[in-house]
């Protein structure tokens, strides 16, 4: 284009003259510019101008993120600041971990399967698909699928928010719940309402090499396990959880003798494994990591280690010992559940347990896939509850209180964190269904504990085991 000349006249200061001028003003540049006498030249960006400078603005949109925004989940404490994953997989570790696939039931029993961000997959299988028929009038059942399986990816801790809310489930609704299967599918359950739209997932992982050795060690004291440098030694291991001193073991005992386990271990040589870690395992592969320590590194924290495992001795079948897992945190954020068609939920169904005056542990399958457990016994055997928010448990008295003349009820829950149960005990003489209250005789107790997706409680009464036949469960209307 060429520049457009504008004339005009400059006064000079000499009365009655003015001197003529021109002025080039040229449009050819990004903006008008005025020029004296002469014509700039015109400005040129290559390709390679171009390229330099959108690496320049993707380097510095990452440093940002990484580095000066925080996403809104930061400032919420129970996010632990996890670095939210957009996509159905997440690098942890050495790992991709992958939300498969995403099953829902509705209240008609048909399935809606998708991949977490609304993608239809009807092609693929759930692999749980009782779970998600049986109960689907009263429960609503939500199965995530993740890979890798538990050989590479322990999961030791499940966080699930309502999205739009960024809240614990179980803070909204003691009804909500959750628990982790074998074969690392996480079921989510919404007792006679509706799960949330979009949930955030939130995980403590261990995450493994293909390769990585898994060492067993024999649950029994004298038992010993080969490690870089030496041998791991199983000094002393009890029931219960106690105190111990490295200068003479275990010290004091605090109970919870049926429920939890200690143990000492000792190295023995010139620890050269570096960071190891060791869980308990039972014989149905259930895996209990000790709370306290993560790790073990006998060349910095010493060759003694007290450890307590949230199982009873009798159930843990090994110990395992494997470098360690790193405990990752992982957020899956807004994931989409698979919207429900309609639908009203009924009743939850009740269930009877068989007694006839005896001691019986059994799990009712009318609950499924909701675990419920119930178990009676002669006396007075609990001595409290407790919880650590991840687990929660009846504790056992060392001893049995009125064995002759009282019973005790205990249920356990797996799926649900809190159910307002109502129990019928049918006295054996008369047929009569009666509630606690009316076979106490004037003494009874109760208590009762929740922690993300599990309830536990007990009852007793000064009624001797051999009077009841049977107990009724049941769930008022929601």
């Amino acid at each position: 284009m060429s520049p457009i000349i504008s004339t005009g006249t400059l006064q000079t200061g000499v009365a009655g003259r003015r001197a003529s001028f021109f002025m080039p003003v040229d449009f050819t540049g990004w903006g008008a510019r005025f020029v004296i006498g002469r014509k700039q030249p015109k400005r040129r960006f290559t390709i390679l101008t171009l390229l330099v400078l959108t690496g320049l603005s993707a380097a510095v949109a990452g440093y940002w993120k990484a580095f000066i925004d925080e996403p809104p989940t930061h400032k919420i404490s129970a996010y632990e600041r996890a670095m939210p994953w957009h996509s159905t997989t997440a690098q942890v570790g050495p790992n991709r971990v992958t939300i498969e696939l995403i099953a829902r039931n509705d209240r008609d029993g048909s399935i809606s399967i998708e991949d977490g961000r609304g993608h239809n997959l009807s092609k693929r299988q759930p692999q749980r698909l009782l779970a998600l028929t049986q109960a689907a009038a009263w429960l609503d059942v939500v199965q995530v699928e993740l890979s890798p399986d538990m050989d590479a990816l322990d999961i030791l801790e499940i966080r699930v928010f309502d999205h739009a809310r960024r809240q614990l489930l179980s803070e909204i609704d003691g009804l909500y719940g959750w628990r982790l299967l074998p074969g690392n599918i996480l079921e989510l359950y919404g007792l006679g309402r509706r799960l949330p739209d979009e949930l955030d997932l939130w995980f403590r992982a261990h995450s493994y090499p293909k390769d990585d050795p898994v060492s067993l060690l024999s649950p029994t004291g004298g038992g010993a396990v080969a490690l870089p440098g030496g041998s791991l030694v199983v000094s002393d291991i009890r029931p219960g959880t106690w105190d111990a001193d490295s200068s003479v073991g275990f010290t004091k005992g605090h109970g919870q003798t049926k429920t939890d386990t200690s143990a000492i271990f000792e190295f023995r040589g010139n620890w050269q494994a570096g960071r190891y870690q060791i869980y308990a395992v039972t014989r149905e592969r259930r895996k209990s990591h000790p709370s306290f320590p993560h790790f073990l590194d006998c060349s910095v924290g010493g060759s003694w280690h007290a450890i307590s495992f949230d199982l009873p001795m009798e159930d843990i079948l090994h110990f395992e010992l494997r470098p360690f897992g790193g405990r990752h945190r992982v957020l899956f954020e807004a994931v989409k559940l698979p919207k429900l068609t309609g639908g009203t939920f009924k009743s939850p169904p009740a269930a009877t347990a068989q007694i006839t005056g005896q001691e019986i542990n059994e799990t009712l399958p009318q609950f499924h896939p909701l675990e419920v457990r119930v178990s009676t016994h002669r006396g007075i055997v609990a001595n409290g509850t407790y919880t650590n928010g991840m687990h929660a448990g009846v504790i056992q008295s060392d001893q049995v209180i009125d064995a002759d003349t009282a019973t005790t009820f205990q249920y356990h829950v797996l799926g649900v964190h809190d159910i307002p149960w109502q129990f019928l005990f049918q006295e054996s003489a008369s047929g009569q269904w009666l509630p606690e209250t009316g076979l106490a005789g004037g003494r009874s107790g109760r208590g009762a504990a929740s922690a993300c997706g599990a309830h536990v409680g007990f009852l007793y009464f000064n009624t001797p085991l051999e009077r009841i036949e049977a107990v009724e469960l049941t769930i008022p209307s929601l």
